[in-house]
């Protein structure tokens, strides 16, 4: 195993034990394996409402409880994310989103996945890039697949030829 390997494996521990709580799901929630396969394309769906500023995939596959924890410890919920995004003056205009590895328990498949963004500032006049490496947790309440809780572990913000480079709190509580 590399380093970069062994440090990711780490900090998945530390994150999936420091947020188990948070992402537990309520009794009901049916337990279904779900697979790269399942996912990359929801991901993929992602990437291209972004550029086409359209969240209706973010209101199908966001569970209404889903919450997103930012790497200040902050959390936000699906209806503040998407406004936060709907608000944006980026736009992208390029988007990847890769599922890396998945693992399953509890009836929740947790995802360490990556995203790059690229576009400009609403005129056009400045670069703007992002880049992301997040975990999702996914469930299936009554037949359907839902997000229900993502962190990011690390982001990395472009603007012109400014950067902001963020890693998770271990203040979280």
């Amino acid at each position: 195993m590399t380093r970069v390997q062994l440090f990711y494996a780490s900090v998945v521990v530390l994150v999936t034990a420091s947020f188990a709580g948070l992402f537990a799901r309520p009794v009901g929630a049916q337990t279904t394996s779900i697979s790269i396969t399942d996912l990359q394309p929801i991901y993929d769906q992602w990437c291209s409402a972004r550029v086409r500023r359209d969240y209706t995939p973010f209101r199908e596959f966001l569970a209404p409880d889903y919450i997103f924890v930012t790497t200040e410890g902050k959390r936000v919920t699906r209806d503040q994310l998407i406004a936060i995004n709907e608000a944006s003056t980026r736009r992208w205009t390029k988007c990847s989103n890769v599922v890396r590895d998945l693992w399953q328990s509890g009836g929740r498949t947790k995802v360490v996945a990556t995203s790059a963004v690229w576009g400009t500032t609403s005129d056009g006049s400045v670069r703007v890039e992002a880049a992301s490496t997040f975990i999702d947790v996914w469930t299936v309440v009554g037949g359907k697949l839902q997000n229900v809780a993502s962190t990011d572990l690390e982001s990395v913000y472009v603007v012109g030829d400014k950067a902001h480079v963020s890693q998770l709190s271990s203040q979280i509580p």
